[in-house]
């Protein structure tokens, strides 16, 4: 959480894979994993769809948990997709 605050988008990638491979359904390291990289490609105006896919993968696992992320979770996703599909039309 701390690297996102600070904007080191690839740094929080790293450690939240890293508590990632200690428990895989950690949900707090799932999103702050999804928010990394898409705070990291939305920086560098690249958030395709093979990105996007993958952040939606852990995201979706917290929306099925249905616990307190789930909302910010959804919000996340919503975002995402609504990113991706304007990008695709603007690519067309």
């Amino acid at each position: 959480e701390c690297y996102l605050r600070m904007k080191k988008y690839e740094e929080a990638i790293v450690q939240s894979t890293a508590a990632l491979q200690l428990d895989k359904r950690h949900q707090k390291s799932m999103l702050r994993r999804a928010k990394a990289v898409y705070y990291c490609s939305d920086r560098l105006q690249s958030l395709n769809k093979m990105v996007a896919a993958r952040v939606a993968e852990d995201l979706q696992v917290i929306i099925e948990m249905k616990t307190e992320g789930s909302a910010e979770a959804q919000e996340l996703m919503d975002e995402i997709e609504l990113k991706v599909n304007a990008s695709g039309r603007t690519q067309q």
